[in-house]
This record gives C-alpha cells, structure tokens and sequence, in this order.
C-alpha cells in the first residue's frame, strides 16, 4: 500500500469516528467513559484484522520493547479517564 492509499484510509476512518462520536454523546444519559473504553476496543479490533490480513502477526524482538508499551497503555488510560 502507498502512503497515499494509507492517507485516506486514516481520513475516512477519523471522519467515521468523529461522527459516531457526536452522534453518541449526543444523548443526554451517555456515559462518556463507557464510550472511550467501547471506541479503543473497536479501534483495536480494526487494528488487528488489517495486521492480520496484510501484514501479519511477528512478534520477534518485542521484549526490548514491552516496559514502553505497558507505560503506554497506562498513559493512555489515565488521559481518557481525566478528560472526563
């Protein structure tokens, strides 16, 4: 895939996103946390089905990686809770 292709790909998808949200929080008894936990679940089901039917599943020399993707996902946790 080109960077192009990939380009609009992401574009779509944020559209897509964006609109699913006001769409959502538009309901006076939404639970805006609830829906952060449901929109990274959907986003990591999309992330990996196109891993798996493109590029596919190498999870060689992830060790070095790990302690910065565990402090990652709690980064990104706590900012998704305090935004709220």
């Amino acid at each position: 895939m080109t960077w192009l292709t990939i380009a609009l790909i992401a574009l779509v998808l944020i559209s897509i996103s964006r609109i699913l949200e006001r769409e959502l929080l538009r309901v006076k008894d939404s639970n805006p946390l609830f829906e952060v936990v449901i929109f990274q679940l959907i986003v990591g089901f999309v992330l990996i089905v196109y891993t798996a039917f493109f590029e596919g599943f190498d999870f060689s020399g992830y060790e070095k990686f790990l302690p910065n993707i565990i402090f990652m996902i709690i980064v990104y946790a706590f900012g998704s809770y305090f935004m709220f």
